[in-house]
Formats: C-alpha cells, sequence, structure tokens
C-alpha cells in the first residue's frame, strides 16, 4: 500500500507561502469549473498568473508535493456535470480543457467532486466520463512524450469519492464486472 495522502483544500484569499507544506502530500486548489454552455475552463490572464504562482510556490517550498485543482463540490451543483457526462462531445471538451489547464499552470492532477450523481443514467455517464477521460489522458502523455506523472495524474483524478445512494450500489458491481472505470474512494 502507498503513503497516506494528507490533503488540503486551498482557497485563492491566503497566500500559498503561508501553507505550512511539510504537513501535506497533497494541496487541492478549490474550485475551477467550467463553463456551463461549453463545458470548458475559461481562465483569463490573472486568474492563470494566480494559479502559477500558486503551482510554482508549492513545488518550490515541497517538490515532491502534489497540486491539484478541484472541479465541482457542493456549490457547483450536479446539472453542470449530469449535462457535460451525458454528450460525447461535451465530455470531449472538458477533458480537453482540464488536462490542458492542468498541463500548462503546472498541476500534478484534478480533483473531481460531482456532488451527487443521482441516477443510473448519471453513474454510467460518469464512468464513460472517467474511461475517455483516462484514455485522453494517456493518449495526451503518448503525444507529447511526457507521461513522468501520468500514472499519477490519472489516480489523483479519480481520487475524490463521488456519493451515491446505496440502493444503487448494483451500478458499482455491475461496472466492475466489465472492467467499466469505478468510483472508489481513496
Amino acid at each position: 500500500m502507498g503513503r497516506p495522502i494528507r490533503g488540503v483544500y486551498y482557497q485563492a484569499d491566503n497566500p500559498p507561502a503561508n501553507i505550512q507544506t511539510p504537513y501535506f502530500t497533497h494541496i487541492y486548489y478549490a474550485f475551477l469549473n467550467p463553463d456551463a454552455r461549453t463545458f470548458e475552463f475559461n481562465i483569463d490572464r490573472a486568474t492563470a498568473s494566480a494559479l502559477r504562482g500558486f503551482t510554482d510556490t508549492i513545488h518550490e517550498k515541497n517538490p515532491p508535493i502534489k497540486t491539484l485543482f478541484s472541479v465541482g463540490g457542493a456549490k457547483a451543483g450536479s446539472e453542470i456535470f449530469a449535462s457535460m457526462a451525458s454528450n460525447p462531445n461535451s465530455r470531449r471538451s472538458f477533458i480537453s480543457s482540464a488536462i490542458k489547464v492542468a498541463r500548462d499552470l503546472n498541476f500534478d492532477g484534478v480533483d473531481f467532486d460531482w456532488e451527487h450523481p443521482a441516477t443510473p443514467t448519471d453513474m454510467n455517464n460518469l464512468g464513460i466520463l472517467l474511461a475517455e477521460w483516462r484514455e485522453a489522458v494517456n493518449q495526451e502523455a503518448r503525444s507529447t512524450r511526457d507521461n513522468s506523472n501520468i500514472r499519477e495524474f490519472f489516480f489523483l483524478l479519480l481520487y475524490r469519492e463521488v456519493f451515491y445512494k446505496a440502493k444503487n450500489q448494483e451500478i458499482y458491481r455491475k461496472n466492475r464486472a466489465t472492467n467499466t472505470p469505478t468510483i472508489v474512494g481513496l
């Protein structure tokens, strides 16, 4: 078993230099969310500069620490992710935009926090999204020849536990039986 994850959510109102990085293995930048129509991350120059400052400061203070940007959260709601995950073109836009943000701004991964898939269809679409996301991350690593942290990237992508009511646990078993990606809380 790997080392335990000791993570903390970071909010922009606290300078990253103030974070006591020796206490953590992972720092989650909370939150970046995609546009509700395009499902892409629209990050202006000032925000991009602040995000690069965040990742650079954290990596400089404690090189082994992993930085992730968190997507979703309770305030984002479920509808945007249900809509995005239900359409192949929307999934593709979201996935490519998330990978681009992570690579361009020096994040080590993405913390995907969909609260909460509400239906069996949502859960099925989430499995499709994660399978396509894994393939896109692997393809991006092959095309850029940068797979230095690709396993870590996708592991961290799957790190978040996505809540789903117990009455629908059969979906987990079906996905497991067909080797379709499932959500696990690590």
